[in-house]
């Protein structure tokens, strides 16, 4: 017995159905885009009136001539500030949907992401997944912010204009019909020849994107063999610096530790700290300011301790470790 498979709709199918969640102000915008092509499609309307009215002015009196001519330019100022109004309400919930959709995709795809396996990750480059989360859900939210509604419009207006034309015309819709089908297969032709095109550029720009996170990368290694010299400089010119550096460990707990450059640089430095350095009176203050720390007492002191500084601020201390290490010895 075979097993049936469910086929997938289209993928742009599956991101529009995202407007879902967006649904209030998807509907408003729609409905503003209703209303503007309706006010857009009466102006024509309006002004065929006003053309008819001028035409056959001797079959009327003047003065409903002149009434109907001043009734239909009011009408026709009416709607188009209507118009005016609708499509900025319509560009404006336009774009809280296509932003509020562009946060759903990238909740979406971050979620997708965590539950990948590791062969994905093997098989994928950080630029394509860059891509992915950026430049496509970009791409997507302009979509529905203008190409939807742009598509949408075009159809409202398309379908008005038709039936405006067949109410006014029936043998000139009869012309205008046949072109509409050679117009839909240029369409479709126009878009089978983009399709690889956009396809090659988001390949390319995957690869440029690969390039950048490589640089970047190799940029903060060089950054860093670059920055060691600063660092011996600095605990040249200021020895304090020294002191600042473990308490600045024990004030931001996201901070994981020292570099190796910043602790090598530490104990190169550590035969500063001697008798005189110990009697100023500010290094003493920076010093007991590490015990007055909430967290991170023990492992500060930890790490002063395998780098030598804090046998170098309490010589005695330095004699205790020694000791100890002197009775491990001998015991063993």
């Amino acid at each position: 017995m075979q097993a049936s498979t469910t086929r997938r709709p289209p993928a742009l199918i599956r991101a529009i159905g995202y407007l879902g969640s967006q649904r209030r102000s998807a509907t408003i915008a729609y409905s503003a885009l209703l209303v503007a092509t309706i006010a857009q499609l009466a102006v024509p309307v309006l002004v065929q009136n006003i053309i008819d009215t001028i035409t056959q002015a001797g079959a009327r009196p003047l003065a409903d001539a002149e009434r109907l001519i001043f009734s239909a330019a009011g009408l026709i100022l009416l709607f188009a500030l209507l118009r005016g109004i609708f499509a900025f309400l319509q560009s404006f919930m336009s774009e809280t949907t296509s932003q509020g959709l562009a946060f759903d995709l990238r909740n979406a795809i971050f979620a997708k992401i965590q539950r990948l396996s590791f062969s994905y990750y093997d098989q994928n480059q950080t630029g394509q997944l860059m891509i992915r989360a950026t430049d496509d859900v970009e791409r997507l939210r302009t979509f529905i912010a203008q190409g939807l509604v742009l598509a949408t419009s075009s159809l409202l207006l398309l379908g008005g204009a038709l039936l405006v034309l067949a109410l006014t015309n029936l043998q000139l819709t009869l012309v205008v019909l046949p072109l509409l089908p050679i117009a839909l297969v240029l369409f479709m032709i126009f878009g089978a020849l983009r399709q690889p095109l956009f396809m090659t550029l988001q390949a390319r720009l995957s690869q440029l994107n690969n390039i950048l996170q490589v640089n970047l990368a190799g940029l903060k290694v060089v950054k860093a063999v670059a920055r060691e010299t600063f660092d011996e400089q600095r605990f040249d010119v200021e020895p304090s610096a020294m002191l600042r550096a473990f308490l600045r460990v024990q004030q931001h707990p996201q901070l994981r530790g020292m570099s190796a450059r910043t602790m090598r640089a530490l104990w190169n430095h550590r035969d500063r700290i001697d008798a005189e350095f110990r009697k100023e009176t500010r290094h003493r203050q920076l010093f007991l300011s590490l015990f007055q720390q909430p967290r991170g007492i023990v492992h500060g002191l930890r790490l002063m301790n395998n780098l030598g500084i804090l046998g170098r601020m309490l010589p005695v201390f330095r004699k205790i470790v020694g000791q100890m290490q002197h009775d491990l010895f001998h015991v063993y």
